[in-house]
Protein backbone atom coordinates (compact mmCIF):
# COMPACT_ATOMS: atom_id res chain seq x y z
CA UNK A 1 0.00 0.00 0.00
CA UNK A 2 1.34 3.44 -0.93
CA UNK A 3 2.09 6.18 1.57
CA UNK A 4 -0.86 8.21 0.23
CA UNK A 5 -3.22 5.23 0.45
CA UNK A 6 -2.19 4.63 4.05
CA UNK A 7 -2.74 8.29 4.92
CA UNK A 8 -5.92 9.05 2.94
CA UNK A 9 -7.37 5.67 1.91
CA UNK A 10 -7.25 3.78 -1.37
CA UNK A 11 -10.58 5.18 -2.61
CA UNK A 12 -9.31 8.77 -2.34
CA UNK A 13 -6.08 7.90 -4.15
CA UNK A 14 -8.03 6.21 -6.97
CA UNK A 15 -10.25 9.28 -7.25
CA UNK A 16 -7.22 11.60 -7.57
CA UNK A 17 -5.52 9.35 -10.09
CA UNK A 18 -8.57 8.85 -12.30
CA UNK A 19 -10.10 12.31 -12.16
CA UNK A 20 -9.28 15.15 -14.54
CA UNK A 21 -9.56 18.15 -12.25
CA UNK A 22 -9.38 16.94 -8.65
CA UNK A 23 -5.83 17.30 -7.29
CA UNK A 24 -4.46 15.43 -4.29
CA UNK A 25 -3.64 17.45 -1.17
CA UNK A 26 -0.52 19.65 -1.44
CA UNK A 27 2.84 18.10 -0.59
CA UNK A 28 3.87 19.31 2.84
CA UNK A 29 7.13 21.22 3.19
CA UNK A 30 8.40 18.66 5.71
CA UNK A 31 7.79 15.72 3.32
CA UNK A 32 11.10 13.85 2.79
CA UNK A 33 10.98 14.36 -1.00
CA UNK A 34 9.94 18.02 -1.00
CA UNK A 35 13.46 19.50 -0.89
CA UNK A 36 14.77 16.98 -3.46
CA UNK A 37 12.08 17.98 -5.94
CA UNK A 38 12.04 21.71 -5.24
CA UNK A 39 15.81 22.15 -5.30
CA UNK A 40 16.68 19.66 -8.04
CA UNK A 41 19.66 21.10 -9.99
CA UNK A 42 17.87 20.16 -13.23
CA UNK A 43 15.15 22.63 -12.28
CA UNK A 44 17.44 25.58 -11.57
CA UNK A 45 15.56 27.65 -14.15
CA UNK A 46 12.27 26.17 -13.05
CA UNK A 47 9.34 27.72 -11.25
CA UNK A 48 9.73 30.45 -8.67
CA UNK A 49 8.88 29.84 -5.02
CA UNK A 50 5.28 30.98 -5.56
CA UNK A 51 4.89 28.99 -8.82
CA UNK A 52 6.29 25.70 -7.51
CA UNK A 53 3.47 23.14 -7.77
CA UNK A 54 2.97 21.21 -4.55
CA UNK A 55 0.11 19.20 -6.09
CA UNK A 56 -1.45 18.80 -9.52
CA UNK A 57 -4.52 17.36 -11.14
CA UNK A 58 -4.25 16.17 -14.74
CA UNK A 59 -5.89 19.45 -15.79
CA UNK A 60 -3.22 21.46 -13.94
CA UNK A 61 -0.47 19.32 -15.48
CA UNK A 62 -1.81 20.01 -18.97
CA UNK A 63 -1.98 23.75 -18.26
CA UNK A 64 1.66 23.67 -17.11
CA UNK A 65 3.13 21.48 -19.86
CA UNK A 66 1.12 22.32 -22.98
CA UNK A 67 2.77 25.71 -23.60
CA UNK A 68 6.16 23.97 -23.75
CA UNK A 69 4.71 21.35 -26.09
CA UNK A 70 3.20 23.97 -28.40
CA UNK A 71 6.06 26.49 -28.31
CA UNK A 72 9.14 24.27 -28.20
CA UNK A 73 8.48 20.67 -29.19
CA UNK A 74 5.94 21.11 -32.02
CA UNK A 75 8.04 23.71 -33.92
CA UNK A 76 11.10 21.43 -33.71
CA UNK A 77 9.09 18.49 -35.07
CA UNK A 78 7.77 20.68 -37.90
CA UNK A 79 11.39 21.57 -38.75
CA UNK A 80 12.14 17.86 -39.11
CA UNK A 81 14.09 17.46 -35.87
CA UNK A 82 14.06 14.10 -34.17
CA UNK A 83 12.68 14.46 -30.69
CA UNK A 84 12.97 12.17 -27.69
CA UNK A 85 10.51 12.88 -24.92
CA UNK A 86 11.24 11.59 -21.43
CA UNK A 87 8.58 12.60 -18.95
CA UNK A 88 6.51 11.55 -15.97
CA UNK A 89 3.43 9.48 -16.78
CA UNK A 90 0.99 12.24 -15.89
CA UNK A 91 2.73 14.71 -18.22
CA UNK A 92 2.51 12.16 -21.01
CA UNK A 93 -1.15 11.47 -20.23
CA UNK A 94 -1.81 15.18 -20.62
CA UNK A 95 -0.03 15.40 -23.97
CA UNK A 96 -1.85 12.31 -25.26
CA UNK A 97 -5.18 13.75 -24.10
CA UNK A 98 -4.35 16.94 -26.01
CA UNK A 99 -3.36 15.03 -29.15
CA UNK A 100 -6.49 12.87 -29.00
CA UNK A 101 -8.68 15.98 -28.86
CA UNK A 102 -7.20 17.47 -32.05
Amino acid sequence: MSEMAKKYGEDKVKMWRRSFDIPPPPMEVDHPHYRHIKYDPCSIDGPSESEFPTHESLKMTIQRTLPYWDNVIVPQMKNGSRIIIAAHGNSLRGIIKHLDSE
